[in-house]
């Protein structure tokens, strides 16, 4: 889950299993395709080099990053922060944010869709697992005000959300404000 716009071990590892999945896609299918033209197969496949050279270094951080994160156990891996770490493997992606190049993933994939005719297989592209802590708290509270509909009067029902809601993100906010610092490259 995203808090305060940082993304969470959860989250960074979603996607990493989503890249590395697109990656090994595009290689398989390169590794069946002949260029027409050589000298543009050449020219891909140094592009796609230097991509993966830069996409495995911050795949490698971001994973001890992963690890260092569930360590802490479930909630820690669900409210530290790995900002710095998802905004890593998203330069190594694109390396100037909102600009495509050449040698970005993107470009890379166009580049091979046209000269081949055809996209990678990216049909079975790992969904998101991450916990939303935060959605769930929100529903447990919405839960227990429901219950307080159909039992209390109207004005205990507000009352009673309102005492819940504060309580719940007055500890929310205490286990997670502590951790929300982004790493330091």
């Amino acid at each position: 889950m995203t808090i305060e716009g940082n993304h969470t071990a959860g989250e960074l590892s979603d996607l990493l299993r989503s890249k590395d999945y697109s990656i090994k896609a595009l290689k398989q299918a390169r590794a069946s395709f002949v260029w027409p033209d050589a000298a543009a197969g050449v020219d891909w496949d140094t592009d796609m080099a230097a991509f993966e050279k830069r996409y495995d270094s911050a795949a490698t951080k971001a994973r001890a990053a992963i690890i260092g994160a569930y360590a802490t156990g479930p909630l820690g891996a669900n409210v530290i922060s790995l900002e710095g770490y998802y905004q890593d493997v998203l330069h190594a992606l694109t390396r100037i944010t909102g600009q495509i190049q050449k040698g970005d993933f993107q470009e890379l994939d166009s580049r091979f869709a046209i000269a081949s005719g055809h996209e990678p297989d990216f049909s079975k592209m790992p969904q998101p697992t991450a916990v939303d802590a935060d959605l769930n708290a929100f529903k447990s509270v919405d839960s227990v005000i429901r219950i307080g509909e159909k039992t209390f009067p109207p004005a205990a029902v507000v009352g009673l959300g309102m005492i819940v809601g504060v309580v719940a993100v007055g500890v929310t906010l205490s286990v997670i404000a502590p951790q929300l610092l982004p790493h330091r490259r």
